[in-house]
């Protein structure tokens, strides 16, 4: 690593697969669960990225709710080292899978440098860390489990409460989200 950077961050998933994690470390499954749309790798939301439209790891896509509609998310430790913009993809996803030159460590989908040189992470949603530096960079710290409010549940069109449709999860979790 370039530098010494660190940032806290959040990572969803299942509570299985969190619980793996934090025994085992992230393990490579090459399972892609969200379309990889800014590269492969660790997709974690920074401490204080915009609010809860900018959390994305509490979403249910990422923390998967369960049979008590609780969600779960990973509190990490991130050794940032230097950040690239990452490209977003789109549907079709990304197929980066590591920096793109020795001069970077990380992705952000959001690269915005403070006047002194630091990186602003409340401006970035997803933090990337590739496969390659998962268990290095990433340090899980502790699960953190909470449950939304249903007056702040989406509705759709109808004024019906939206549902979410949970994925199958492995054993060792899900690494491309």
């Amino acid at each position: 690593r370039r530098g010494t950077s660190t940032q806290h961050a959040f990572h969803g998933s299942s509570l299985g697969a969190l619980a793996s994690i934090a025994r085992d470390g992230f393990v490579s499954t090459n399972t892609v669960r969200n379309a990889a749309q800014f590269g492969k790798g660790i997709y974690l939301s920074p401490v204080g990225s915009g609010g809860r439209a900018g959390m994305m790891a509490a979403s249910p896509q990422y923390a998967s709710r369960d049979a008590d509609r609780v969600q779960h998310v990973l509190f990490c430790e991130v050794a940032t080292g230097e950040p690239e913009q990452v490209r977003d993809g789109g549907c079709a996803g990304s197929d980066q899978d590591k920096p793109s030159s020795e001069h970077v460590d990380t992705g952000v989908d959001t690269l915005v440098k403070r006047t002194d040189g630091t990186v602003d992470y409340t401006k970035a949603v997803r933090l990337v860390v590739w496969t390659n530096k998962m268990n290095e960079f990433i340090l899980p710290v502790a699960v953190v489990s909470f449950r939304i409010d249903s007056a702040f549940e989406e509705e759709d069109d109808d004024g019906d409460e939206e549902t979410e449709t949970e994925e199958e999860e492995g054993e060792d979790g899900d690494l491309y989200d």
